[in-house]
């Protein structure tokens, strides 16, 4: 025969065996008379359970190959992922930054003082308040001067200048172990300035063009205002409370040469006017010398230079007036200055005609708060006061620019939605040929989770990338980079953000589809 044939011959130890019978018909009496007992084949112990189809090694690896398989539309949505994840990023970024109220944004005096606002500061109630126990000093105005610095370091920059605002403070507010750079003052024109006042220059960015990048760039250098000596930056503190620290006694002399700082951005109306009364303390006259008469040692006198006598007579008053007191002429000096020159005590005075505001740095904030309570003198905490003018300046910007981000994340949103929700419609009918070979709902969830994973994994997760680099730029801009907020735990919400939302959105198409039957699935397919 044919190799290709089989042949088999039946004996003893064949598989198969001839029977000459003929066909009967099987009824109850023939499989009654075996006894079969399942019990005793059956190990009790062995407990059945549904084994997945997928574990999350293969769900990733088939949502993958599920991407790969797209149609080139397909491939062409994944972009609306990238810019999807994008705008989310952004917009959380946006948000945090906008309603985030940090210090350095709105705080622009020493955050330890108290202020007072007054229609007209009383000479005497002034006295009066110096002398309470529970008040380390009161300052007349609000605090806040600018200093000028030149950057001459160079020939093309001789004529270049900045200025500093800072919060006028005691040196007995810090020690030398608050200073981050630098040294506590040793004379009268030292100073030490906080970190934050400084910083406020360098947005500025003049000081970039002559090599200051950093605060201790300004370690040593020298801050002028008129009338008295160049004082020296010598210590620089991080408080994160924008001071400048010098000795108390400078207080009045400072406050009465310096310009009052650009602090009325909130709005304010500090009240200062214009000192035009050409007043000087002559202790700040290094080349002072008495030509006649005396020096001007008691409150209310004044010298004048020499130049000046035929003008005013010695020993009588003159017209200028310091609380409602003419001031008299005790004396002519000679000097290259050609102020009228006076004690401390009334320049002070003076100071106090020019102000409607008191600062006041409290021993005791509660009683110092009460006792001017009682007098009903309305005080604020400043760091509370700015904090406030800064949020009601913002309010508007802030509602603007939140709704702006928010409807740009909920379009975002419902774009994934969207493309998730048209890519599971194309695969109902998969679906359902699932469920009928008996394939469980847990097992469809997990399929089409690694698909949303390995979407979100190849497009979302490139995008929060890109626009991390973004934002981390934009951080860096002046101003700007103030309405935005690039850190770790922004990146780790946006991703929660996508991912959540992915993995929500992208189920809920299929929770509505697998909760009916399989006959039902196919049936609505069939009917399309």
């Amino acid at each position: 025969s044919d190799s290709k044939d089989k042949l088999e011959v039946i004996d003893n130890d064949s598989t198969l065996e001839l029977v000459n019978d003929t066909y009967k018909k099987i009824n109850k009496e023939t499989y009654e008379k075996y006894n079969f007992n399942f019990d005793e084949i059956i190990n009790n112990n062995i407990k059945l359970k549904y084994s997945s189809i997928f574990n999350p090694i293969t769900l990733l690896k088939s949502g993958f190959q599920k991407i790969k398989s797209y149609s080139v539309i397909k491939k062409i949505l994944l972009v609306g992922f990238f810019v999807s994840a994008m705008f989310t990023l952004y917009s959380i970024s946006n948000i945090a930054g906008i309603i985030k109220v940090e210090d350095k944004k709105f705080v622009t005096h020493n955050k330890n003082y108290l202020f007072i606002s007054l229609n007209k500061i009383n000479h005497d109630n002034y006295l009066s308040y110096e002398q309470n126990e529970d008040i380390n000093y009161i300052l007349p105005g609000n605090s806040s001067i600018t200093f000028n610095i030149n950057y001459n370091f160079y020939y093309q920059t001789i004529e270049a200048y900045d200025n500093i605002n800072a919060s006028l403070s005691s040196l007995n507010m810090i020690t030398s172990k608050d200073l981050i750079y630098g040294r506590m003052p040793e004379n009268r024109y030292e100073v030490v300035i906080d970190k934050m006042a400084l910083d406020k220059v360098l947005e500025r960015k003049i000081a970039n063009q002559v090599g200051i990048t950093k605060a201790s760039d300004f370690l040593n250098l020298e801050i002028f205002i008129t009338n008295m000596n160049n004082f020296k930056i010598v210590g620089i503190t991080d408080l994160q409370s924008p001071s400048l620290y010098t000795f108390e006694d400078m207080f009045i002399n400072i406050l009465s040469n310096a310009k009052p700082g650009s602090t009325d951005v909130y709005g304010y109306d500090y009240g200062y006017e214009e000192n035009n009364n050409n007043l000087l303390d002559y202790n700040l006259i290094s080349d002072l010398k008495i030509e006649k008469g005396r020096l001007p040692e008691n409150d209310y006198e004044v010298i004048v230079n020499y130049k000046e006598r035929y003008n005013y007579d010695l020993n009588k008053t003159i017209d200028m007036k310091v609380n409602n007191k003419k001031l008299k002429v005790v004396g002519y000096y000679s000097s290259v200055t050609n102020n009228m020159l006076t004690n401390n005590n009334t320049i002070k005075y003076k100071l106090l005609e020019n102000y409607r505001e008191i600062i006041v740095y409290p021993k005791d904030k509660d009683k110092v708060i009460q006792y001017f309570k009682e007098k009903s003198i309305k005080i604020e905490d400043i760091y509370s006061k700015d904090r406030k003018a800064y949020v009601e300046e913002r309010n508007e910007y802030v509602r603007s620019a939140s709704l702006v981000a928010i409807i740009m994340l909920a379009i975002s949103l419902v774009e994934i939605y969207l493309m998730i929700r048209s890519s599971f419609l194309s695969r109902i009918k998969e679906v359902g040929i699932l469920r009928a070979i008996g394939i469980k709902k847990t097992d469809i969830y997990k399929m089409f989770l690694g698909e949303i994973l390995a979407i979100t994994l190849t497009a979302s997760t490139l995008g929060i990338v890109v626009m991390s680099y973004i934002i981390s730029g934009l951080t860096k801009l002046p101003l700007l980079g103030e309405n935005y907020v690039f850190s770790v735990p922004i990146i780790v919400l946006s991703i929660i953000v996508i991912y959540g939302f992915n993995i929500v959105v992208g189920l809920l198409p299929v929770f509505n589809t697998i909760r009916k039957t399989p006959a039902e699935i196919l049936s609505r397919i069939d009917a399309d």
